[in-house]
């Protein structure tokens, strides 16, 4: 009987287990993220419209590899996103955290997955997220290698940006 109660439970959970694996394996996503039009991209899976690129405070264009790095405060960068205007629209804001870590792979995976062009020594990007926890007003940035979430003062001008705008009710 308890061999029988065992074999069941086995059954039960390997036929679990390739639906939870391919839930969590986004290249079995088709086609989620559209070529690049006008300097966007656009995240099918999450309804969101990115810049293709790290932003460049210097040009308003796509960093360079020269660039070490965008040299943008937390404020600029609110500022700038707000100002900005890309492929015609000129609905841009920073992503909020949950938007940002959508650029990662899933399940615990912090690689790096989106094709969003990236500067040769970019190490951070922006978020709007705030963080209280901190003596001076900050936003939380997220390490591009890693996934890692790390609050920055937003006079702190060491984070690269990323834009985003939000196209799921239709504004495309």
């Amino acid at each position: 009987m308890n061999k029988v109660i065992l074999m069941a439970t086995l059954l039960g959970t390997m036929s679990y287990l390739p639906n939870s694996i391919a839930q969590c394996n986004d290249a079995s996503e088709v086609a989620r993220y559209s070529p690049v039009l006008e300097q966007t991209i656009t995240d099918y899976k999450f309804g969101l419209m990115w810049s293709a690129c790290a932003i460049s405070p210097t040009t308003g264009e796509c960093m360079s590899d020269s660039e070490v790095r965008s040299r943008m405060t937390g404020l600029k960068a609110v500022q700038f996103a707000d100002e900005s205007v890309i492929g015609g629209h000129t609905d841009w804001r920073l992503p909020n955290l949950k938007e940002a870590m959508t650029l990662f792979g899933g399940c615990q995976d912090f690689t790096y997955a989106a094709p969003l062009q990236m500067g040769k020594y970019q190490r951070r990007i922006w978020t709007a997220t705030t963080d209280s926890g901190q003596s001076e007003p900050a936003l939380k940035t997220i390490a591009m290698v890693n996934g890692q979430i790390v609050p920055w003062r937003v006079s702190s001008s060491a984070a690269s940006v990323f834009l985003v705008r939000d196209i799921s009710q239709g504004a495309q």
